[in-house]
């Protein structure tokens, strides 16, 4: 995404660049099996796995290789529940997304996913079918155009 936002927010929750600090909420779902159960690896057992997560999440950003954002709660004591990345693919750029087991069921990812969405629209990107992909011309507005 050209020019990404380091933070955004909605009206219940804010996306940020995660950080070191993040590690014990990021184990606490990470380490979750039916959290991690359709993700492409197995529950973290160490949180030191954790933290070599975010040090990477932070050189993917600083490289373009993805964008991370952690999902907080808008609230005074902002809680980490999730993540939500966008990566190049073959296809363009996909959407990847992670949520804490007590979050489920609130609305919170679609929230974030439509933020992120309306991130990359305004961007000129596109949100297809799950994927992301560059629009070669901008008046391209729907999918399947």
């Amino acid at each position: 995404m050209m020019n990404p936002p380091e933070t955004f927010s909605t009206g219940r929750l804010i996306l940020r660049r995660p950080v070191s600090s993040d590690a014990e909420a990021v184990f606490a779902y990470a380490s979750d099996p039916e959290v991690m159960r359709y993700l492409s690896r197995t529950p973290s057992t160490d949180i030191a796995e954790t933290r070599g997560f975010l040090d990477r999440c932070a050189r993917m950003w600083e490289s373009g290789d993805a964008l991370v954002w952690a999902i907080t709660l808008n609230r005074e004591e902002v809680a980490l529940i999730g993540m939500i990345e966008v990566r190049p693919s073959d296809h363009g750029l996909e959407l990847g997304y992670v949520l804490n087991r007590s979050s489920w069921g609130h609305g919170y990812m679609t929230e974030a996913v439509t933020a992120v969405y309306l991130q990359a629209a305004r961007r000129n990107i596109l949100l297809c079918g799950g994927l992301l992909s560059y629009l070669k011309d901008p008046a391209i507005t729907a999918c399947g155009r």
